[in-house]
């Protein structure tokens, strides 16, 4: 870099100036590039959270639509039985519930 830097300048020799800038560059360089990688670690790392956070919410709403089917099947299930009975013990209703 320091050779580029002293034929930029028309100079065929490499001054400690040259040496100089040319480590700085390099430094701010690194300090881009480290930069560059933590706010790219951090986007990916908030997308996915928001995506973890998305699928927990569907997961949560798939239990309780199955949770609330299976007490709707249920009381269905022993509504009938008593219609078709007119009584029946607990677990006369536990089987016919669990079928």
């Amino acid at each position: 870099m320091s050779f580029g830097l002293a034929l930029l300048e028309g100079c065929q020799d490499i001054s400690e100036e040259d040496w100089r800038i040319a480590g700085q560059l390099l430094d701010v360089s690194k300090q881009v590039r480290d930069n560059t990688h933590r706010v790219l670690a951090e986007s990916r790392r908030r997308t996915n959270t928001a995506r973890a956070h998305d699928q927990a919410d569907r997961e949560a709403i798939i239990a309780e639509k199955l949770s609330e089917t299976n007490h709707q099947r249920v009381v269905r299930a022993i509504t009938r039985k008593l219609s078709r009975a007119g009584a029946a013990t607990r677990r006369e209703l536990h089987r016919r519930a669990t079928r």
